[in-house]
């Protein structure tokens, strides 16, 4: 089985392009994977102050009926 130059070259073309699309897809991954815990923690913190206002409207309405 002999190979032309022709017929080489264009495989390493195929294979380049194919390494170049799974680098790309890495590369979205991680840039989604980073923006999801970017939201995970935006999230979080918008939890905790849910939950120091809801402590402090309960500490009012208490003081109220008090």
């Amino acid at each position: 089985m002999v190979c032309s130059k022709q017929d080489s070259k264009r495989k390493l073309q195929e294979i380049l392009e194919s390494l170049k699309s799974i680098v790309s897809t890495n590369q979205l991954q991680k840039k989604v994977s980073s923006q999801a815990q970017e939201i995970q923690r935006y999230l979080f913190k918008l939890n905790q102050k849910s939950v120091k206002i809801k402590h402090h409207n309960i500490c009012k309405t208490f003081k109220g009926i008090l």
